[in-house]
């Protein structure tokens, strides 16, 4: 991850935290999510960054609910809309 992509992930973050409770009791642990998710799947911060609430909570729902910290893996074929390989539209 170059310096300006972890950057960049940091402002994802504080953005999930401005929006919601949950993710603020565990922020390491969920950037730390978004780390091993990125080794699997290349996601775009930036482009996560500026999505608009819905899709935004979209990606970031399926991470924390998909992503198996055990394997590292994402599970149930969950493809975040910000993946820099995902089809759009």
């Amino acid at each position: 991850m170059t310096k300006n992509e972890f950057k960049t992930m940091f402002e994802v973050l504080d953005r999930v935290c401005e929006l919601s409770d949950w993710i603020k009791m565990d922020r390491i642990g969920f950037m730390m999510d978004l780390e091993f998710a990125n080794d699997e799947i290349p996601l775009d911060f930036k482009k996560l960054l500026n999505f608009d609430r819905f899709d935004f909570w979209h990606d970031i729902s399926g991470i924390y609910n998909n992503f198996n910290r055990q394997t590292k893996k994402m599970d149930n074929c969950f493809l975040p809309r910000c993946a820099k390989w995902a089809l759009t539209t």
